[in-house]
């Protein structure tokens, strides 16, 4: 934390009763500068055994997001890329937390297997914003969480999203059939809900006679 202080950073950690261990989150502009400016505040710092391994993951990536950025010439890194994945599978081999192929996120894995290709394809890939694509997937994790059946997340999602550009293939409230006639119209629904409201005050009868006894 002091060294990310030192960096001109505002960040903190604390313990929250509910959610557990929290951090602060940070800005576009306060992950610029804690690229630039941390791997050399934290020589001395890491496990000695890998840290050149560490640092090496911090400059790669802060290497490759400024050609990613400012390159036009369509060049390709993906020699970096690559370097950067196999360290990083490397130190899961270590006893370092975090790192190998089970904390592989599909975050990385296009970074290193395929931001390279589109790079040289498109020329740039700063000319791009992935603004779209996270408004996207705040829209999909709101439908898997409000439309879905939650039965297979990945084809709920793409069917959704397909159906979501026209309103009018958007699925429709199916009707509810009544099939016991004498329930609905014979009065058993009133006599149900009777009994709930019985129930409901003798449970709150009950529960005031301990309060004053106690």
């Amino acid at each position: 934390v002091a060294a990310v202080s030192d960096c001109g950073v505002k960040f903190a950690i604390w313990q929250d009763e509910k959610k557990g261990r929290m951090f602060t989150s940070l800005s576009g502009g306060d992950c610029q500068k804690l690229l630039s400016d941390l791997p050399a505040k934290l020589k001395g710092l890491l496990h000695q055994d890998t840290e050149s391994s560490v640092l090496f993951l911090w400059k790669t990536f802060r290497e490759v997001l400024k050609h990613f950025e400012t390159d036009v010439s369509g060049s390709n890194v993906e020699e970096k890329t690559r370097a950067f994945f196999r360290t990083f599978i490397e130190l899961g081999r270590t006893k370092r937390k975090g790192y190998g192929k089970d904390r592989v996120t599909p975050y990385i894995h296009i970074f290193a297997h395929h931001a390279p290709v589109k790079h040289v394809e498109f020329g740039c890939l700063g000319w791009f914003s992935s603004q779209g694509l996270e408004k996207k997937n705040d829209v999909l994790k709101t439908m898997h969480h409000a439309r879905s059946n939650k039965w297979n997340a990945a084809a709920d999602a793409l069917k959704l999203a397909k159906r979501s550009e026209a309103p009018s293939n958007s699925a429709h409230a199916r009707a509810y059939v009544k099939s016991d006639v004498d329930y609905w119209q014979g009065g058993g629904i009133e006599e149900s809900r009777r009994k709930r409201q019985r129930s409901a005050e003798e449970s709150f009868r009950a529960s005031r006679e301990i309060n004053m006894e106690s």
